[in-house]
């Protein structure tokens, strides 16, 4: 595994991948102080053989020192020799100790003192190994991604959650709060670097921040007018006086992020074997590729085992839905997208309703040239009727 580490880190460093390697523990005793420097030196010595170029700061070197004013961390962090040993094209291999004001040394949680580096550098990805991988399910099965902060609610009545993942998620959570929102934290296995970093399939979990997502059951707890402002920006076209009153009496749930720029709205048809159908899904311009879009579809997943909707076939957002549906129909105007459904008979009756269901737009706006294109402009994410 440290063979393998060593490769990983040695491979980002040819390719201009700066990082920093944190190594500690949690035992505070002078023999496990030692031990840091034996275990500096042996990942130095990985990395080298591999071809990577390293600093390894045994003991303190300075970097983390005691904070009398009381921080959280309890205490403060100067750069300054990690910043020369990355400028010179060294990977700094720092090990988790703080230095006292009566120049002793301490050992702290090497998880603190990542954190305390990422707040300051604000990396990309923050990656915390273990020889296990990510977190994982009651039966085993390794939890692939957490959205932060709504899953700390939402997964902490599940078997896997216990006191110290709660504790580890809210710990995760309050990092990812001070680092840009295209950061993102792994837990993983230390033989697994470039996996996490370069595919889509990993051993490890990924930590994501994600903007707090509501569900509503009903039209009372909504802005009405700033959820129908976010689909008109999105689809560039004007909703139907109507549509507000038909999607009320018919309304399921609607998926809204907290500032509104992301939603799905599902409904139910009363003749289609209660399979739910979804009416709108919109990403604001601002908003795309930030991830609210797969935010809400990984919770409506969740929530509904079938599903079925419709799109206009030359929307360039179709090869989203088709990665994420299991069977669809085309024709020249539409492609009708559904999961959940095997039966050929419901099937059928889906892509019936769904290519004769009247429009809830207004076809005849000036400002809605394209909606024969791609009912979105291509850049925005939707799905429309």
């Amino acid at each position: 595994m440290l063979t393998k580490l060593g490769s990983s880190l040695a491979f980002l460093q040819r390719n201009g991948l700066t990082c920093i390697l944190v190594h500690g523990t949690t035992n505070g005793s002078e023999d496990e102080r030692s031990k840091l420097a034996e275990q500096a030196m042996q990942l130095a010595d990985a990395l080298e053989g591999q071809g990577a170029r390293t600093r390894p700061f045994v003991n303190c070197s300075g970097v983390f020192k005691a904070n009398e004013s009381g921080t959280d961390s309890g205490f403060s962090l100067d750069t300054k020799i990690i910043r020369w040993s990355l400028s010179s094209g060294f990977i700094p291999i720092v090990s988790s100790l703080v230095e006292t004001n009566e120049g002793g040394i301490i050992n702290v949680c090497p998880t603190k003192a990542t954190d305390e580096l990422a707040a300051h550098f604000e990396p990309l990805k923050v990656m915390y190994l273990n020889s296990k991988g990510g977190l994982t399910t009651e039966k085993g099965r390794v939890i692939e991604v957490i959205n932060l902060p709504y899953d700390l609610e939402s997964s902490s009545h599940l078997p896997w959650c216990d006191r110290k993942t709660k504790l580890r998620m809210a710990n995760i959570n309050s990092l990812l709060e001070k680092l840009p929102f295209t950061s993102s934290v792994v837990i993983t296995s230390a033989d697994t670097v470039l996996n996490e970093l370069f595919t889509h399939k990993g051993s490890g979990t990924i930590f994501k921040k994600r903007e707090l997502l509501n569900v509503h059951k009903d039209f009372s707890t909504i802005d009405a007018d700033r959820l129908f402002n976010l689909i008109e920006g999105t689809f560039t076209k004007k909703l139907t006086e109507s549509y507000l009153e038909k999607v009320k009496s018919k309304l399921l749930a609607a998926y809204i992020t907290e500032s509104y720029s992301a939603a799905a709205i599902i409904t139910t048809e009363d003749e289609l074997h209660d399979i739910p159908y979804l009416d709108k899904f919109a990403v604001s311009l601002q908003n795309q590729g930030l991830g609210s879009g797969e935010t809400i579809w990984e919770r409506i997943r969740q929530d509904f085992p079938a599903l079925f909707w419709r799109s206009k076939s030359a929307n360039r957002i179709n090869p989203w839905y088709f990665i994420r549906s299991e069977g669809s129909w085309t024709n020249s105007r539409y492609t009708v997208f559904w999961y959940g459904i095997s039966q050929p008979s419901i099937s059928n009756e889906i892509v019936n309703f769904a290519v004769s269901h009247p429009t809830s737009f207004v076809e005849d706006q000036f400002y809605n040239q394209s909606s024969d294109f791609d009912d979105g402009a291509g850049k925005h994410l939707g799905s429309s009727m």
